[in-house]
């Protein structure tokens, strides 16, 4: 018989040794996880008549082929018998799952699937972003950082875009889960960003996004954001802090955008205007020489970022940007004078 001839109250008493075999914890939290952001409650939208699991005196079992399907209580409130329910028929040969929505206030009723199981799961893409994050929350962007979470393909997405929105993540793991996105050579994320980056709860991000954008082929908003800066150059004629401000801005900007010689130019003048903003200048510096090729140039501004306070030698470990300085005398004597000085 059919799912939708089950009582509600039937379904939630399946035999004590089906919900035995359903045991297994970690799948029970990886289909939790994977119905994140998945349309579960909607009945427009719920599973076919004849594709739904046949629930049997024995158990359930797949519409496919007759094999018994597991079955996980993923939310069930004792205490509230009006409170939405919702269970999972898992099916481990075809490596599927169905999801089984009731109750609630308005009587809800819903099958759905069968959606394949994620290869890929939040915990794992996390993972792969704290990596690039040290210690001290410190975290940069460099070509190619984002390998491990890249061979992860496109499964990773819906993960990367959940820990963005996710504001009780750090923003370290935000602002790196946003710039991967750019990284993933997925079209189908713009429209969704172009969403956000107008939303005002994520007006601290906008430039991240636009950049983001960038990436993805899209320049409007950056080419906009670099006139912003120009413009709040020209308006702060005179005030030396204000322009290196606006000048550090701008050169973020062009590195994001792989225009390193036009950052470059733009590090000199933080530099020249504010003497605060030196050690990050030339660090930055460094990196834009370096994915120049100017490897001497590179090591000469590191040096002189490090005479100014730059002190963040783990970073400097990680960032891929510097990897063709590692290999030099004089890279590895900085490191060392920076960690005698801890």
């Amino acid at each position: 018989m059919s799912l939708r001839s089950i009582p509600i109250a039937a379904a939630l008493v399946l035999s004590m040794a089906l919900q035995a075999a359903a045991a297994d914890k970690d799948v029970a939290e990886r289909i939790r996880q994977d119905i994140q952001g998945r349309k579960i409650f909607n009945p427009a939208e719920q599973t076919p008549e004849g594709k739904r699991p046949v629930i049997t005196d024995d158990g359930a079992v797949s519409p496919v082929n007759g094999a018994a399907l597991d079955v996980f209580f993923l939310k069930a409130d004792k205490e509230n018998p009006q409170a939405i329910k919702i269970a999972a028929f898992w099916s481990p040969a075809e490596n599927v799952y169905w999801t089984f929505v009731w109750g609630g206030p308005a009587g809800l009723k819903v099958i759905s699937g069968p959606f394949e199981m994620r290869t890929v799961t939040l915990e794992m893409v996390r993972a792969a972003l704290g990596k690039l994050i040290t210690d001290d929350d410190n975290y940069g962007f460099y070509d190619g950082q984002f390998s491990e979470i890249e061979k992860m393909g496109k499964a990773a997405i819906p993960w990367l875009l959940e820990l963005f929105r996710d504001e009780s993540n750090k923003m370290p793991i935000r602002v790196l889960a946003l710039e991967a996105l750019g990284d993933m050579n997925d079209n189908s994320v713009i429209p969704k960003l172009r969403e956000l980056i107008y939303n005002e709860s994520y007006r601290d991000f906008q430039n991240a996004i636009a950049f983001t954008l960038a990436k993805l082929g899209d320049q409007t908003f950056s080419d906009i954001i670099i006139d912003r800066y120009k413009n709040y150059i020209r308006a702060n004629e005179g005030n030396g802090k204000a322009q290196a401000a606006g000048y550090s801005g701008l050169a973020h900007a062009y590195s994001r955008l792989k225009d390193h010689n036009k950052a470059i130019e733009c590090y000199r003048k933080v530099i020249d205007l504010d003497e605060e903003g030196r050690p990050g200048a030339y660090y930055n510096m460094a990196c834009s020489f370096a994915k120049l090729g100017k490897i001497d140039d590179a090591i000469q501004a590191l040096r002189k970022g490090v005479d100014e306070g730059y002190k963040d030698w783990k970073w400097m470990l990680m960032d891929g940007d510097l990897a063709p300085l590692r290999d030099k005398e004089e890279f590895k004597k900085i490191i060392e004078e920076m960690k005698k000085k801890e």
